[in-house]
């Protein structure tokens, strides 16, 4: 009788400890498995994406934005001119227009952000009556230019011809915010292209911005 009640009292001592232990043992994976669910779950950043600017371009309306992504490549798919005054080169064929800064409707570029530039410039000339000359203008005043007269010659002798003659040029250049670029295309000058070849053609882009 005396060593069952001694057998109950550790049995009900022994509940306890077990409980504790338990109970401990528990704790612990709570705190590892916390612990290694924080370093191993994946953590929610929120990204901000900028509009698209390209999508926002038209011909009629350029977007002016502040960034230094500018570029432009436009040409023509037809003849233009010949014109009884000089005249600015008009474009009708859109490679591309990051940045928004060149107008279609005027034949403008206008620098968004002061910074060198890159300009080049192409023209072919198909003509036996006129030559083809075009000249790159900043705010108005002739920087540099090409021309084709593209005439046979011979013992002194010159005569007019139909085969393509080409020409191109290209320059570097500093620009402020504001500053307007354009192609001026000379009196009676007849730039030939196609809308395959698209043989006369303006581009430019920001090489790097003041800022």
């Amino acid at each position: 009788m005396k060593n069952a009640m001694l057998g109950e009292r550790g049995h009900s001592k022994l509940v306890p400890l077990v409980s504790v232990f338990l109970l401990g043992a528990c704790f612990c994976a709570v705190v590892v498995l916390g612990k290694s669910w924080l370093e191993f779950s994946p953590m929610k950043v929120e990204v901000e994406v900028p509009s698209n600017k390209e999508a926002e371009q038209n011909y009629g309306n350029p977007v002016l934005t502040p960034y230094v992504n500018v570029a432009f490549s436009v040409a023509r798919t037809d003849p233009l001119g010949p014109f009884p005054n000089d005249t600015t080169m008009q474009w009708n064929y859109m490679f591309a227009n990051a940045g928004g800064a060149f107008d279609m409707g005027t034949g403008v570029f206008t620098a968004p952000v002061g910074g060198t530039y890159y300009f080049s410039w192409n023209g072919q000339k198909r003509s036996n009556t006129n030559d083809m000359a075009l000249y790159l203008e900043i705010n108005g005043a002739g920087q540099a230019g090409i021309y084709e007269d593209n005439w046979n010659g011979g013992g002194g002798i010159f005569t007019p011809t139909l085969n393509p003659g080409n020409a191109q040029s290209d320059m570097v250049v500093h620009l402020y915010p504001g500053d307007r670029v354009h192609l001026r295309l000379n009196d009676e000058a007849y730039p030939y292209s196609t809308s395959f070849g698209k043989y006369t053609g303006f581009t430019g882009f920001l090489l790097f911005a003041d800022f």
